[in-house]
């Protein structure tokens, strides 16, 4: 029910972090893992790799074609890379983020859909983030493209349903990356105060939400979203 095995799944955002994480899981139940980042730090024989910097967004179309050429077919996507800016309200924070988070992921889902409909099958999953469902601090750029996310992944479930393509999103909470490592060290952190098992998440936490949606286990599930966050967004009082 759970195996990926021969699965062709593009991942971006893969170097390192929670990107890395899933491409690992996904490898260790038989998928074929295409990593796509603007930088890999590390050789894997595992992954077949694409450097590719996201933002030329006139380029992406050659990337998925390119893709569907040498592997014959993509069977899942997985939106993973983001990026963010504590800087409130800065118009080239806003522009770079939106790019990254949201139009991005928007057109790599607009390829490789039809790709997928061919066989009338396919997952995609956009990473999201409690950004998307709740007011933060001196970071509109990413809560506003989260937020958008979240609303491009029901619009893919109700536009590629007909052809059994499923789309979902996969909630983080605060997961130990690069991204989050200035929060981390703040003092009397709320975020780990707020969080229902007393932990940061680890990018390991995100593998089996991933396998999960990616697999024929979840075959009914679509426009839904998969929160992984210790608990953080039911702690009340």
């Amino acid at each position: 029910m759970f195996s990926l095995k021969d699965k062709v799944i593009i991942v971006t955002g893969a170097n390192s972090g929670i990107g890395l994480a899933i491409s690992r899981g996904l490898v260790a139940y038989q998928a074929n893992v295409i990593r796509i980042d603007k930088i890999f730090t590390k050789k894997f024989s595992t992954f077949y790799d694409i450097k590719f910097d996201l933002r030329n967004l006139n380029q992406i179309k050659k990337i998925i074609f390119f893709i569907e050429k040498k592997f014959k077919k993509i069977d899942g996507l997985i939106n993973n890379a983001g990026i963010t800016f504590s800087n409130n309200f800065s118009e080239k924070a806003f522009k770079e983020t939106m790019t990254v988070n949201l139009y991005a992921a928007y057109n790599l889902a607009k390829f490789v859909c039809p790709i997928m409909a061919k066989n009338k099958n396919g997952s995609i999953i956009n990473i999201s983030s409690l950004n998307s469902k709740f007011g933060f601090k001196n970071n509109p750029s990413y809560q506003i493209s989260k937020a958008g996310i979240d609303q491009l992944t029901r619009s893919i479930a109700v536009d590629w349903g007909y052809k059994n393509i499923r789309c979902n999103n996969i909630v983080p909470g605060y997961i130990n990356s690069n991204m989050t490592r200035k929060t981390k060290k703040l003092k009397n952190n709320p975020r780990i105060i707020r969080t229902v098992l007393n932990r940061w998440g680890e990018p390991e936490d995100l593998i089996g939400a991933a396998i999960f949606l990616m697999s024929n286990a979840s075959s009914y599930v679509s426009g839904s979203d998969i929160v992984v966050d210790g608990g953080w967004s039911i702690k009340g009082l």
